[in-house]
Order: structure tokens, then sequence, then C-alpha cells
């Protein structure tokens, strides 16, 4: 609990303190688990790039709500719902509209995890090697030194 418990009060004081469970640390062979009894990956966030809960959400077979930042502007419309960060009414309705559309949830779950097994750990190697080798291979011309030495 990064907050001290706050989070933890303010849903005491919203009187949902016995519809929420807050597990705390979770080891990673019990996440799945967890996971796989979720209706759904909810995601608020102002600022992300590639969640890796999001990730781990999509791999189980989850469908992705969340704000439009990062990973979720890049899935949506057809592997996320994403709404304007910030936006709790119109992050409320997505979540309520996700839950009341078994067809919507199949479709965004299943484009999900179709990128989340696509997407592994070899992929991003792989990825990165291909980076990396065009990055140190790359002619640069004397005034890109230059620019690459400057603070």
């Amino acid at each position: 609990d990064t907050l001290g418990g706050a989070i933890q009060r303010l849903a005491t004081e919203l009187r949902i303190g016995d519809r929420v469970r807050f597990l705390g640390f979770v080891p990673n062979d019990k996440l799945a688990a967890l996971y796989r009894r979720a209706h759904l990956y909810v995601h608020s966030s102002l600022h992300e790039a590639m969640p890796v809960s999001a990730l781990e959400a999509a791999a189980c077979g989850l469908p992705l709500v969340g704000t439009a930042v990062g990973l979720f502007r890049d899935f949506a419309p057809h592997a996320a719902i994403a709404v304007a960060p910030g936006d709790s009414a119109a992050l409320a309705s997505a979540i309520r509209g996700a839950l009341d559309d078994d067809g919507l949830r199949l479709r965004i779950s299943t484009a999900a995890l179709e990128f989340a097994l696509r997407h592994d750990a070899d992929w991003s190697a792989r990825r990165l090697e291909r980076i990396y080798a065009a990055c140190t291979h790359a002619p640069r011309t004397g005034r890109d030194r230059a620019a690459a030495v400057k603070p």
C-alpha cells in the first residue's frame, strides 16, 4: 500500500468497503487465477505507456477498459474501450456498457488476447534487437554526431 491506507479509507467513506477487496502484493503464480475471476480489467491513468498488468489481463482473456493513454489509446476501439483521461463519468459509462454487453466484451477480449499472444517477450526482444541494430549501424553525418553529443 503506497498510499498509507488512503484508498481503503475512501472505500469505507463511500460505503463500498464491503464490496471491495484490497489484496496487496500477489505473487506472479497467483495472478492468472485472479484475472480469470474478473469480468473486466479497468485501468484508469493519466499517463501510461504499456502497463504489464493490462497485457497480463489480455493474455487471460479479459476485456480491457481504461483511459485513452498509451496501450489503451492504441488498442481502442478494437481491443479496448478507451475514454478521455480524467473523465470519470465516461469511464463509469464504459464499464457499465461493457458489463451489460456480452458481445462487446467477447469482441474486445478476443482482440486483446490475439494481440497479447502475437506480441510476447520473444517478439519484444526481436523488435529491440532490430532497433538497436539500426541505431548502432546507421550512418551518421557530422551534424548528426554533433547533435547526438550535445547535452
